[in-house]
């Protein structure tokens, strides 16, 4: 909602100046250009003639759902622009760096046009009309796929410049993980669908034992070093479902859920949070840490996990409980695990 409202009306604008767009890409057509039939595209045609409402729903698509975007576009000039037959879009998959800035057009295709970045001249892919190859295709409706490729190339840049703000919106600029913002607005969402549906969710913090010594002994350098490998090697116990996130200087957060049933039968919350954080606490303690050449020495974590709905029933308490754990992992001397129970057996 906060990225709507921040890029909602720059966004808006910039889709009415790709809803204008006239610079046409080079053609790559396999027209029969033999006859009364063989005008060129115009490079000064007007622009297409769409509603108002289908570039106010295409930014909607653009924040709310990008990766339909290409479809939706699409669907739209099939919907309100008169064709011959069904136009086609094929993205561009990206190969050798000879590749960049040409577009195969599709086999069969009776007239084909390069979707192009107009700055970084890179296809997104080809905007295709009819399957037969020797078909010929009036010139009114050239200048209309034209003028279409070009519009359609100015949303998908639109979208692409969409996209990295999203993500300088909702990341750690240092360690590539998710923000504060994001993990509060994440989690906030997730507990409600949890409490609908009747799944756990398990929170760990943790953060780097004596973080400050590495930073006054080896510089913010190697301090900022230590937080990317750290990530990195969070990421390796983890599932690509489970949100990590950097809430404070040294202090992550890691959600556990279960997107799908759990693989094996008898899996259970939060011990196989615990295992997973175990790991975690095994590899941190057998990497070898380094900055550059230098040798930075042991690194270890403490955390403490807390669970929904068992410890807490809303996100603030989840958190205060699992930093509760977090403390008692400190008090215990460090490189531990604890669950927000007190039972012994919930610590590693």
């Amino acid at each position: 909602a906060e990225l709507r409202a921040a890029l909602g009306r720059p966004l808006a604008q910039l889709a009415s100046q790709a809803a204008s767009q006239t610079a046409p890409p080079r053609a790559r057509s396999r027209v029969d250009t033999s006859g009364s039939n063989s005008a060129a595209p115009s490079p000064g045609a007007t622009s297409l003639a769409l509603p108002l409402a289908v570039h106010t729903q295409l930014t909607q698509t653009m924040l709310d759902a990008p990766d339909e975007l290409a479809a939706r576009a699409l669907s739209f000039l099939n919907e309100h622009l008169p064709w011959p037959s069904t136009i086609r879009f094929t993205a561009h998959l990206p190969a050798s760096d000879d590749s960049a800035g040409s577009a195969p057009a599709p086999t069969g295709s009776a007239a084909a046009f390069p979707v192009i970045h107009p700055a970084a001249r890179a296809p997104f892919g080809t905007l295709a009309i009819g399957d037969d190859a020797s078909a010929v295709v009036p010139p009114d409706v050239l200048r209309q796929l034209e003028q279409a490729a070009a519009w359609l190339a100015g949303y998908l840049v639109l979208q692409r410049r969409s996209d990295q703000l999203r993500s300088l919106a909702i990341t750690d600029e240092l360690t590539g993980a998710y923000n504060r913002r994001y993990f509060n607005r994440f989690a906030s969402t997730l507990l409600e669908k949890a409490r609908q549906q009747h799944f756990r969710v398990s929170v760990l913090l943790f953060d780097i034992d004596n973080f400050k010594q590495y930073n006054d002994q080896h510089g913010h350098a190697a301090g900022d070093e230590i937080l990317r490998q750290a990530i990195a090697l969070l990421r390796r116990c983890t599932r690509p479902n489970d949100l990590v996130a950097r809430i404070g200087g040294d202090e992550f957060a890691v959600v556990f859920w279960d997107a799908e049933p759990p693989r094996q039968p008898n899996s259970q919350h939060p011990r196989d949070a615990l295992a997973v954080s175990a790991r975690f606490r095994k590899a941190i303690s057998e990497h070898d840490w380094r900055h550059g050449t230098n040798l930075i020495g042991s690194v270890s974590i403490s955390g403490g996990i807390a669970t929904f709905p068992w410890d807490a029933a809303s996100l603030g308490a989840l958190l205060s409980k699992a930093d509760e754990a977090l403390l008692r992992a400190k008090s215990q001397g460090k490189n531990v695990i604890c669950l927000s129970d007190r039972d012994p057996k919930s610590e590693i």
